[in-house]
């Protein structure tokens, strides 16, 4: 299947799994998206990760911290047809908080909508693109009345039309994130973000840096919207703050020949420490070799 090629580049979550441990002669790079694993084969020539918490989680469980390589997402905002949603909605003279997210409930978080009860006034509102039942449930339980529910969309005109609609992104997952191309894009629109701590990633603390406040709890989240709607000041630096980050994490060109250095360091020296990659290689292998022998 990959005959010929120089390397390869995968999009993975750390498993020693096929068909990357039946190839052995071709230099590999892992990008690393969601950490539940390690893969420590010899020919993984480098492993890229897009967050420092992901770089120490995966150190953690026993990956090689020689291979690692930082990167970060090369993001291209698209031209769009802006919709006008503030028109649509009826909130032109609303302050706005909001967030988008794919519609599973096993990322739900309780945390920005009961924050947002706390600050709830007339001149604010709370506006959701996507994401699960759990949040209409939620918003009805708590008696929130000036939020609005978009439709889950593919379509960047919507989505990006929804971002520039915000004040604030109001991020809010479960189980966190290591990188957010959510939040990033929302920072290119120099939006201020709040968001609080996982209990599993929590890779978003660096993204947001001082673009935002991640918190711990609900009552501190609700602070900080009270705090950036009122205080001018702070919204104007938080909002500058926000282009500056999305411009050293996620510009396009700069990410790209970061990836490219990183290509072309593999081409040159593919498998350093050789020694030690041999050592982690049958130690990852002997396991399952001492397995399949006996069952």
């Amino acid at each position: 299947m990959f005959k010929g090629a120089d390397l390869i580049q995968t999009g993975r979550c750390g498993l020693f799994e096929e068909p990357f441990c039946s190839i052995k002669d071709i230099p590999i790079i892992d990008s690393y998206h969601y950490v539940v694993g390690v893969d420590n084969q010899y020919n993984t020539s480098r492993v890229m990760h897009i967050s420092e918490f992901s770089k120490r989680k995966w150190i953690e469980a026993g990956g090689d911290k020689d291979r690692i390589v930082m990167v970060s997402h090369p993001m291209i905002i698209p031209e769009i047809k802006f919709i006008d949603y503030r028109q649509k909605l009826g909130l032109q003279d609303k302050f706005i908080f909001g967030f988008h997210q794919r519609n599973d409930a096993a990322i739900f978080s309780d945390i920005p909508l009961k924050a947002y009860k706390e600050v709830e006034n007339d001149s604010n509102a709370f506006v959701l693109l996507g994401g699960g039942e759990n949040y209409k449930k939620q918003a009805e339980d708590l008696g929130i009345k000036n939020i609005h529910f978009l439709s889950h969309t593919g379509d960047a005109n919507k989505i990006h039309s929804f971002l520039q609609t915000l004040n604030v992104y109001a991020h809010g997952r479960r189980d966190g994130e290591l990188n957010s191309t959510a939040i990033a894009e929302a920072m290119y629109y120099g939006k201020p973000i709040v968001s609080h701590i996982s209990s599993e990633f929590n890779g978003h603390v660096e993204c947001i840096s001082d673009a935002g406040f991640v918190v711990q709890n609900f009552v501190e989240y609700s602070e900080m919207l009270r705090n950036i709607e009122q205080n001018q000041e702070l919204y104007k630096k938080l909002s500058k703050n926000a282009l500056i980050q999305f411009n050293k994490m996620y510009d396009y060109q700069t990410q790209m020949n970061n990836i490219m250095t990183i290509y072309r360091d593999v081409l040159k020296n593919p498998y350093p420490n050789k020694l030690k990659r041999l050592y982690l290689d049958l130690k990852q292998q002997f396991p399952l070799r001492r397995h399949r022998r006996f069952k």
